[in-house]
C-alpha cells in the first residue's frame, strides 16, 4: 500500500495542473505517475485524482508505445478550423 503521504503530494500535483491537461494530457500524466511508483501506483493515483482505474491503464499502454514519430495532426486538441479567426482590415 503506497503511504498516505504520496497519495497527498500526488493530489496537490494534480490539482495544480488539471486545468491546463486535456483528456489525453490527464491520462499520460497519471500513467507516468503511476509507473514511477511501481506496485499498487495505478490505484493510489486513481485514489488521488478520482481518475478510473481503467482511464490509468490505457495511459501506460500509450506510454510503452514506441512513438519515436510523432503525427501531430493526430495530435490535435481542437478542430480543424477552431480557435480564434483574424480579422482582416480592420
Amino acid at each position: 500500500m503506497i503511504d498516505s503521504a504520496i497519495i497527498d503530494g500526488i493530489k496537490r500535483k494534480f490539482q495544480r495542473m488539471r486545468a491546463e491537461l486535456d483528456e489525453r494530457g490527464r491520462r499520460f500524466w497519471a500513467a507516468n505517475e503511476a509507473i514511477e511508483l511501481g506496485y499498487g501506483g495505478i490505484n493510489a493515483v486513481a485514489q488521488a485524482t478520482g481518475l478510473g482505474r481503467s482511464t490509468i491503464h490505457r495511459g501506460c499502454k500509450d506510454i510503452g508505445q514506441d512513438n519515436t514519430v510523432i503525427d501531430y495532426a493526430k495530435r490535435r486538441v481542437r478542430q480543424p478550423g477552431g480557435g480564434a479567426q483574424l480579422v482582416v482590415g480592420c
